[in-house]
């Protein structure tokens, strides 16, 4: 599914537009601010004219879209807005519509979003984490390069690769903040001895992370990072989601009588939706 997104300053709004109908406004500011000044009034303020400035329509369901509006104010002032439509594989009827923009990582190609986190862990935090486990990778992939090794992708598992990544976050985590790392294979991956509260770190490749979290179905804190894999052969993160789930939020898969997978839960769709939040976001094309 393809999101349109509605971009003045430093905040997001999600809009109700498809594809066609954005490539059909694109170039006519006057039916896009007829079509949304409710919108992008809220955001940039009482407007009193709006003209397009840059338009980059691109194919496979891309596109920028950025105008100038020109307050009503006594003296001239200027705001942004920029429409966004780009690809999503899920809906997130249950996030808050209107996202505040509160670091900007070039290092990692993306933004971190205001949220609710637990006490003790802050977006610096997983900035730092998520670029220690790239680091990482990158010494590793360079080792292996220089002996004439294909890259850690290339000589193991997807679900091993995303274990590694999972145990880094976590390790880091445990060094920079105030949350520390339990035993091995104990739940929750990491505690604040202060607070008493837990959390768990997943890592997915998966866009419906919500199918591939809970091997154990706990109340408690997750943080789950999806990711790529870049041509390096380190890791990409999309998005990092956090939030509080409780056992009713899991559906129990179980397994067939002829398999011999583990026995697994996931998290119910409605119920992800609803209570995990995006903390982090890539930004395709660069920041």
């Amino acid at each position: 599914m393809r999101r349109a997104y509605l971009y003045a300053g430093d905040l997001f709004k999600l809009l109700d537009l498809s594809w066609g109908e954005l490539v059909e406004l694109a170039e006519r500011p006057e039916a896009v601010l007829e079509r949304f000044r409710g919108e992008v009034e809220e955001l940039a303020g009482p407007v009193g004219s709006f003209r397009l400035r840059k338009a980059v329509v691109a194919g496979g369901g891309e596109a920028v879209v950025e105008y100038v509006a020109r307050a009503l104010c006594k003296h001239v002032c200027y705001k942004h807005a920029v429409i966004l439509l780009k690809r999503c594989a899920y809906s997130t009827l249950g996030a808050n519509l209107s996202w505040k923009i509160i670091k900007k990582s070039s290092e990692l190609n993306g933004v971190f979003y205001e949220t609710i986190m637990p006490e003790g862990l802050t977006v610096d935090h997983l900035e730092e984490a998520m670029k220690i486990v790239v680091e990482v990778f990158d010494a590793i992939n360079d080792g292996l390069t220089k002996r004439g090794m294909p890259p850690l992708n290339e000589l193991i598992r997807r679900n091993q690769y995303s274990g590694v990544v999972s145990d880094l976050i976590t390790r880091a985590l445990d060094r920079i903040s105030e949350f520390k790392k339990t035993k091995n294979t104990e739940y929750p991956d990491l505690k604040n001895l202060s607070t008493g509260v837990g959390i768990e770190v997943k890592a997915t490749f998966s866009e419906q992370p919500w199918s591939t979290v809970g091997h154990n179905v706990t109340n408690g804190w997750f943080l789950v990072f999806e990711l790529d894999i870049n041509e390096k052969g380190s890791p990409s993160f999309r998005r990092v989601w956090i939030g509080e789930l409780t056992e009713e939020d899991f559906i129990w898969r179980g397994r067939s009588p002829t398999s011999k997978r583990t026995p697994t839960a996931s998290v119910k769709k409605k119920s992800w939706e609803k209570k995990m939040k995006i903390v982090f976001e890539r930004v395709e094309g660069g920041i």
